[in-house]
């Protein structure tokens, strides 16, 4: 757009100059082009620096370039100069002829045709400067671009990757609140293996007041949380499970407010109303924020009244990195081959068809429930399959599959 009001101006400004009595014979005819050609030019590309800055300053401040809209923002800023390069192309190709056929007329002198036609040959070197290296420097980019991507992020570790999102937080002062309490992220020693959520707790530090709030294993008060599993009536957490965290929401410092978490589950227990719990370990994406509030699949989970938004922004954040991290290394393991990280790629599959395909995989490889998974799915397609399935993993004791196939439905294969 620019670019075109740029040539209409020249156009403009071009024909009432070469018919004015002023520049007849002289050399206005080459100032005038001179003038508008290099003032098109610079505008144009002008703008396509000020564009890609901006575009790059957005980015930045978006904090990820890894998503679909990142990819969108990065080719925008690589193709705007080879977008100015063609602009700036088809107005010195306009000008050009316009000049040269301007230049034919007999009134024009000597000098002052040379010296335009002279003025167009310069520019049309500097027009393909410009394509050149815009379209060069694009293709570079973009191979630049595909190969870090390919070669260096992928091989970047769950670990890593956590450690660069929280190390600006990290960094960062800690705001004292106004009852002396505040929440620290301290970087610590993440294994680069297969990421275990009581690592990333662990990294979690309070001071002051919110001390008595926050608790991360191992210092997690027996009274307290015996405290929370009766005000939530979650006798699983006196199992097997072990509890990782303890945000403490009530009032008194009894832990029957907040939430809970343990090796395998989030629990909530708003200041009124029932607690909610969301397994986690497998097939989970993470919470949604919103000042101190947080849900789950847009389903409030809990709003906290005596901790502040922005230890509740922190805390989360830590939890979410986990599920993003662990579903990251869920599928780099299962494409080597691993039937435990195939199974859980079964449950982080965004529709059927993957899921089974993931199911599969696993069951192939000996995994035993979800050979027990992949026959209760493919009873209602392929019955003989749904048996030979569940039949191997009873085998290997999987008691669901022993039950299922007990219906009277797979007699015709005993």
């Amino acid at each position: 757009m620019v670019g075109a009001v740029i040539v209409a101006l020249f156009l403009y400004f071009r024909s009432r100059l070469w018919n004015s009595k002023l520049v007849r014979g002289d050399y206005g005819v080459a100032a005038t082009y001179w003038l508008f050609a290099f003032l098109g030019s610079f505008l144009v590309v002008g703008l396509a620096y000020l564009y890609i800055a901006y575009k790059v300053g957005s980015m930045e401040s978006a904090g990820s370039d890894n998503g679909l809209l990142g990819l969108m923002s990065i080719m925008g800023a690589l193709s705007a100069p080879a977008t100015a390069a063609v602009v700036v192309l088809l107005y010195q190709v306009i000008a050009i002829v316009s000049v040269w056929r301007a230049t034919a007329q007999k009134h024009v002198s000597f000098w002052g045709r040379w010296l335009t036609r002279y003025a167009i040959c310069f520019n049309v070197f500097v027009a393909v400067l410009v394509v050149s290296f815009c379209l060069v420097g694009l293709g570079l980019g973009l191979i630049l671009y595909f190969a870090v991507r390919h070669f260096v992020l992928k091989r970047k570790t769950p670990a890593t990757e956590l450690q660069d999102e929280i190390a600006k937080l990290a960094s960062a002062t800690p705001v004292e609140k106004a009852d002396g309490g505040s929440v620290e992220i301290v970087l610590g020693d993440l294994s680069s293996g297969e990421p275990m959520l009581e690592q990333y707790v662990q990294c979690l530090n309070s001071t002051g007041s919110l001390a008595e709030r926050i608790h991360v294993v191992p210092n997690i008060s027996p009274e307290r949380l015996r405290a929370a599993i009766r005000a939530r009536h979650f006798a699983a957490a006196l199992g097997k499970q072990k509890a990782l965290l303890l945000i403490d929401d009530s009032r008194g410092f009894t832990g029957k407010e907040g939430l809970l978490v343990t090796d395998q589950n989030f629990d909530f227990k708003p200041v009124s109303g029932k607690a909610s719990s969301y397994g986690y370990r497998l097939g989970f994406d993470g919470f949604e924020i919103k000042g101190a509030s947080i849900f789950r699949m847009g389903e409030e989970c809990i709003s906290f009244r005596n901790v502040d938004a922005e230890s509740v922004e922190k805390v989360f954040m830590l939890l979410n990195s986990y599920f993003s991290d662990h579903r990251s290394w869920c599928e780099r393991m299962a494409n080597e081959g691993d039937r435990d990280a195939q199974f859980n790629m079964s449950m982080y599959a965004k529709d059927k068809t993957e899921a089974l395909e993931w199911l599969r995989m696993a069951a192939e490889r000996g995994h035993a429930i979800a050979q027990g998974n992949l026959g209760a799915e493919l009873a209602g397609s392929n019955l003989e399959d749904s048996y030979y399935w569940l039949s191997r993993a009873a085998e290997q004791g999987n008691e669901v599959s022993i039950q299922r196939l007990s219906s009277t439905r797979y007699d015709i294969f005993r």
